[in-house]
């Protein structure tokens, strides 16, 4: 029959007095002292636990309220325009201007001025003034049957948000300009308003124009079957 007791030393008459001491004591605990001894050291492991846990949630709502103090309100109010993102317009014209957008005039939004591209504008500028449009110069309109003409390029660019009506031989207008923009931006390293133009809106445009050339006796080129929304974005 095995002894379920540790392996000890044997004491002899050179055995030191303390480890004899330490051996007598050994031999006097039981399995309830021993068993008391692992029960405490578990109780403190899970107090210790639990108190690191404790710490760890209270540091979390420290630093939760920390944030919440810390973060700017939501909306314009809280912007810092100082740290903004170059390309940040807002969303409002008075925001835009603050921020030194300007208002371009081929894609019918409010852009960044570092990308702002002047020169296609100016063009496209020039030929919707032309008085050798169809229905007018300036074909830009606040309803479908053209009765209420918008006044002005500031007058339309106040208008974010509404809706702006205008004839397809202007959409087509539209669309060509596009295309010198597009070639004056892969010439250039320069950032331009075209970069945001997915390629959903030039099919849609290429579209346009094929079937204008498909039809060159097209009767509604002169009339209003075009709207867009005047909007503020980034470069």
């Amino acid at each position: 029959m095995f002894s379920n007791k540790q392996y000890q030393h044997i004491p002899t008459d050179s055995t030191p007095d303390d480890l004899r001491l330490a051996e007598h004591d050994i031999d006097d605990q039981g399995p309830g002292t021993i068993g008391l001894a692992e029960r405490l050291r578990k109780q403190w492991r899970i107090l210790l636990s639990a108190l690191s846990a404790i710490a760890l949630v209270i540091l979390g709502v420290i630093l939760l309220i920390w944030y919440s103090s810390d973060s700017p309100a939501r909306g314009t109010e809280g912007i810092n325009f100082d740290t903004v993102p170059s390309d940040y317009c807002g969303s409002t014209v008075v925001e835009a201007r603050a921020n030194g957008c300007v208002f371009d005039l081929v894609t019918n939004n409010w852009v960044p001025k570092r990308c702002a591209d002047a020169e296609t504008a100016q063009e496209f500028r020039e030929w919707v003034s032309n008085n050798v449009r169809l229905r007018q110069s300036w074909p830009y309109y606040y309803d479908g049957h053209g009765e209420r003409q918008i006044a002005s390029e500031e007058e339309m660019a106040a208008m974010v948000g509404q809706l702006v009506y205008t004839t397809t031989e202007n959409h087509l207008g539209h669309c060509t300009f596009l295309m010198r923009r597009l070639h004056r931006f892969l010439d250039s390293d320069a950032e331009t308003a075209i970069s945001r133009i997915n390629f959903n809106h030039t099919l849609h445009c290429s579209s346009e124009v094929l079937r204008a050339v498909g039809n060159p006796e097209c009767e509604d080129r002169g009339t209003i079957t075009s709207a867009f929304l005047v909007g503020i974005t980034g470069c």
